[in-house]
């Protein structure tokens, strides 16, 4: 809580074209509990220090608001403790106290917008801080989602931009610190994080200071190719960093404010070289990028890309035949949904008894009743899903439960699920990547990030510590031989380059189990044979694998 009294102090004196000051106001709105008289006194503190907004008063009239607001309607916690809540006491709060003293005179339209922009600023701002203090208070060991770092990167922003009026010689520390966490952030980020870094800061900054609002584009553009040129060290991307802010300055203001712009920028680079790599490593476990979508890597799924468009091409000079196709496989399907309600209830029946129930397909399509039935008899469980694909489809060729569906159909018909935590996923369409990024349920562990991290240092002990930290005390393990790397299930039906080890996997199912979690079941999908029949390769694999999933099932929890 003093962290958030420290920045209760400071965001008061962020200021918007040098006299609007709504930042507090959704500080003080966002942050509940006990605590949250601390954050008035601090955020009124705030107001009233001198060179800070234009009328304190006023602000500290909505402060109180705020307060009272809440104050009236902490019995109802329903409303309290909706997401929604912060954000409109603050809009509230801010928009009444901008009207009434509008209201004192003759109030034109310009002021009236600049009231209600004010009002929108102090709402989206507690909904950030709210994000914050939950993210501060809980502290995550897995990967922050992009909301979430916009909401951390949001909430210093505002800190920062109260920081950029002091000034040494024109030189701004708040604009070089703002500078090293856009760097960071495209370190441990990628292109997501500091692009998500550059816009927000750069925003914070240009507004604090209108005359630099050339800021913004720079920092903007800056941290996208610092993220871009992460992948070939810390130099090469604060070099990019340098070279696009000298051309953004150069074009926008080629003046004394592009020799301050350089020293800033010098600065915060040499101090984002030499972070230590302590540092360097805890924040890339909180901002990497385990949650970004493989397709985002160019080269290797540009591949991809073009072969979906031949495909498509292909299928709309068919299209007669296929639709013909399509029709007459839909007559001829079996009643799935059947078969799996089926499987449900033959799996409760041996839940009852006191069982662990593991499964054997069969392709991937077959577990969901297994899985049902274990969420109605244990909920709020995780399932640990490995697979070389996100099986997020809504449907695949007209079939609802297909075995490319299975995670997108336990999530919305296996209420008791809580969590789903994907690992070694390298093959997923646009839909499930973007069902995956929404979906506050899926952590995805992707290939590519699983190998980002082994080729940065990351011991496979840390990554199964971060992943198995996703999980809750209760786990189900759905297991696709695929998520393997195809030399050990060569005979697979899909395949995919890439994957998991077999001693890795054995390894994660490994420490699942001594964390303290229970294993309350399992399946093993997509082990097929050699056509031929000449190599029970695949075979041997799978056998050894079931093995070790019964074996870790029974190990038990605390």
């Amino acid at each position: 809580m003093a962290l958030w009294g420290i920045v209760g102090v400071i965001v008061p004196r962020a200021t918007v074209y040098g006299s609007l000051a709504p930042f507090g106001v959704g500080a003080a709105a966002a942050v509940s509990g006990p605590g949250s008289v601390v954050v008035y006194l601090a955020t009124g503190m705030g107001y009233l220090l001198p060179e800070g907004a234009a009328f304190p008063l006023r602000y500290l009239a909505a402060v109180a608001a705020v307060a009272g607001i809440r104050w009236s309607l902490n019995g109802l916690k329903k409303v309290t403790g909706s997401a929604l809540f912060a954000p409109a006491a603050a809009f509230l709060a801010t928009g009444f106290t901008g009207m009434a003293m509008a209201l004192m005179g003759k109030p034109d339209f310009l002021e009236i917008l600049t009231v209600i922009s004010e009002s929108l600023l102090a709402g989206g701002f507690a909904y950030f801080v709210q994000v914050a203090f939950r993210i501060t208070h809980q502290m995550p060991d897995a990967t922050l989602t992009a909301p979430e770092q916009a909401s951390m990167v949001a909430v210093a922003a505002v800190a920062l931009m109260a920081l950029s009026t002091v000034q040494f010689s024109g030189i701004s520390p708040g604009r070089i610190v703002s500078i090293l966490v856009i760097l960071v952030f495209a370190r441990c980020g990628r292109e997501q994080g500091g692009s998500i870094a550059g816009i927000v800061l750069g925003t914070a900054m240009a507004l604090a200071a209108p005359e630099q609002m050339f800021l913004a584009p720079a920092y903007a553009l800056g941290g996208l190719l610092a993220g871009l040129f992460s992948r070939f060290g810390k130099l090469a991307s604060a070099a990019s960093f340098v070279v696009v802010n000298m051309v953004v300055n150069l074009s926008a203001n080629p003046g004394l404010e592009v020799v301050v712009g350089f020293y800033e920028v010098a600065a915060a680079s040499i101090l984002y070289v030499v972070l230590p790599p302590v540092l360097d490593k805890r924040l890339g476990g909180l901002i990497g990028h385990v949650r970004e979508v493989p397709a985002a890597d160019g080269l290797r799924h540009s591949v991809v890309m073009r072969m979906e468009f031949a495909a498509r091409a292909m299928q709309e000079v068919a299209g007669t035949v296929d639709g013909v196709s399509k029709k007459l496989a839909g007559l001829s399907a079996p009643d799935l949904g059947g078969i799996y309600r089926n499987v449900s209830d033959e799996a409760c029946r041996w839940l009852d008894a006191g069982k662990k129930v593991g499964l054997v397909g069969g392709d991937h399509s077959v577990p969901l009743g297994l899985i049902r039935a274990g969420a109605e008899r244990n909920p709020g469980v995780g399932v640990l899903h490995v697979d070389a694909h996100a099986d997020l489809r809504r449907a695949y060729e007209g079939f609802t439960y297909s075995h490319a569906s299975i995670m997108y159909n336990v999530l919305n018909e296996a209420a008791g699920v809580s969590a789903l935590v994907q690992v070694g996923v390298r093959d997923l369409c646009d839909d499930e990547a973007r069902l995956a990024s929404a979906d506050a349920r899926v952590r995805l562990f992707d290939d590519y990030a699983l190998s980002a991290a082994k080729f940065g240092g990351e011991s496979w002990n840390a990554v199964c510590d971060r992943i198995i930290a996703c999980l809750p005390e209760k786990a189900y393990v759905s297991f696709d031989i695929d998520g393997l790397a195809p030399e050990y299930c060569p005979h697979t039906g899909t395949p995919v380059p890439g994957g998991l080890s077999f001693a890795e996997a054995v390894y994660l199912l490994d420490r699942l189990t001594a964390s303290g979690r229970e294993v309350v079941g399992f399946d093993l999908c997509e082990v097929a044979p050699d056509p031929a029949g000449d190599d029970d390769w695949d075979a041997n694999v799978g056998a050894r694998m079931l093995y070790k999933l019964c074996n870790f099932a029974l190990r038990g929890g605390k």
